[in-house]
């Protein structure tokens, strides 16, 4: 499943909450308790691309400071360095393998998280290829958008196991 829907169906189920919460405060609160922030207190944060873990958490990217976060069920934030300093993560998927995905898009890389803050990295074999977007298929393979140069890019297809 993407990391879109993933997305949307972590989106859809806050949205939920907040109408239920709402209509059990009345009309007066409904504008005040539609959308909650989750404030992100690492200077220069620039959180991205998202998706839902198989542990029912929110992940994200955050490109500026090399992190991939977590947000909790209960709306704990957490970040966790990626090994590769200046990666720049930038999207991120749940694959197959119950794993988080991301695309390191400033070292040619992809990382998959092992435990919540312990990752592994793979190199993609064209050099500066830049990935970017990453998705898991209906084959349960990733599929990653990726920017060869010269106008041209490419589509990878990774295998989780």
């Amino acid at each position: 499943m993407s990391h879109r829907r993933h997305a949307g169906r972590a989106l859809a189920s806050i949205v939920l909450l907040a109408v239920a919460a709402t209509a059990a405060a009345g009309p007066a609160g409904a504008a005040t308790r539609a959308i909650k922030e989750f404030k992100i207190v690492t200077a220069n944060s620039q959180p991205g691309d998202m998706t839902v873990g198989s542990d029912g958490n929110v992940w994200f990217v955050d490109q500026n400071t090399d992190k991939i976060g977590r947000i909790t069920k209960t709306g704990a934030i957490a970040g966790h360095l990626v090994p590769t300093a200046a990666s720049k993560p930038t999207g991120i998927t749940t694959g197959s393998d119950g794993a988080i995905w991301f695309t390191e898009m400033a070292k040619n890389k992809i990382g998959r998280t092992v435990t919540g803050s312990t990752f592994g990295q793979f190199t993609i074999p064209t050099a500066t290829s830049s990935p970017r977007g990453i998705t898991e298929g209906p084959d349960g393979n990733l599929y990653i958008s990726t920017d060869v140069g010269g106008g041209s890019g490419a589509i990878w297809k990774v295998t989780p196991s």
